[in-house]
């Protein structure tokens, strides 16, 4: 009962501190340097350049019809998450209407910008919700194309930054670039462990030496999977292990000096979860603390 209690307290957490940030970057870091953002947000920048339109009453509004297009699409827990985000947002927008932080170093400023709104985003990822605006669109694209979030909120953004070079100009666009790319990061970051992983697939005619000496030589542990050629249709196995990145390249040389023709894929892996992974290496982490 009290795991459930804190989990549910952590989700909430997650939801206001998430929302608070991303409001943050919005009015008291971006706004004031004359920066952009990509999506929704984006949009209700260059409508305050403009037209003056205040940025929470333009995000109330836009985000109310992508809402409605997402309810139809999204699941409904996600949805209603997203909707009391989108609610924390636009309060907390209001509130800080008038906290403005103008830096004399714009590139501080579109660093400050793009990691405090990524942040706030991949908190409210976390907590199962969006902040609707173009990252309720990548959900969308993950949950129907398997594109991560991170890569689906870069897309949209750079939709809507690139254009909005017209009205902030040349270097304050390539400023918001470099704060959408840092957001971008901080999500991944926030949402996929600090800690990202390799998965390696490969296929040779050597794969049990190879097995054995990833095992022996790199205390790699790895699993052979039962496969037919597609050409031939020839019976053979395929190796496949999930590493993390910096035993990715000491991986490749040993398969290269073992078989130069070895066929090896490399894949990013977006989550790993379960004691598999560690249960493969089990001696690896004893030898990393001595």
């Amino acid at each position: 009962m009290n795991g459930l209690v804190n989990g549910k307290m952590k989700t909430a957490a997650a939801f206001v501190i998430g929302s608070f940030l991303t409001a943050f970057s919005v009015n008291c870091m971006a706004v004031p340097n004359r920066l952009g953002e990509g999506g929704i947000v984006g949009l209700t920048m260059i409508f305050y350049y403009v037209f003056h339109i205040p940025t929470f009453l333009s995000t109330a509004v836009m985000n109310a019809i992508l809402l409605v297009i997402g309810w139809k699409l999204l699941d409904r827990k996600v949805i209603i998450r997203t909707i009391g985000s989108v609610a924390l947002t636009t309060i907390f927008l209001k509130l800080l209407t008038n906290v403005q932080f103008p830096m004399q170093n714009s590139l501080l400023g579109a660093m400050g910008a793009g990691l405090t709104m990524g942040t706030g985003i991949g908190l409210v990822y976390s907590a199962g919700g969006t902040t609707a605006g173009s990252t309720i669109i990548a959900k969308m694209l993950q949950k129907y194309f398997g594109i991560p979030q991170s890569k689906g909120v870069l897309f949209m953004d750079l939709a809507v930054v690139i254009p909005s070079g017209l009205i902030i100009g040349m270097e304050r666009m390539l400023l918001t670039m470099i704060s959408v790319f840092l957001g971008s990061r901080a999500i991944a970051y926030v949402v996929e462990g600090a800690k990202p992983r390799k998965a390696l697939t490969l296929i040779s005619p050597k794969r049990a030496m190879i097995q054995e000496e990833l095992r022996d030589q790199l205390n790699v542990g790895s699993t052979l999977l039962e496969a037919h050629g597609g050409y031939r249709g020839e019976a053979q196995q395929v190796l496949y292990t999930v590493v993390e990145n910096d035993q990715v390249q000491p991986i490749i040389e040993l398969v290269q000096a073992a078989d130069p023709q070895a066929f090896l894929v490399i894949h990013e892996v977006q989550n790993v979860f379960g004691q598999a992974f560690d249960s493969l290496v089990p001696e690896t982490k004893r030898i990393r603390k001595e």
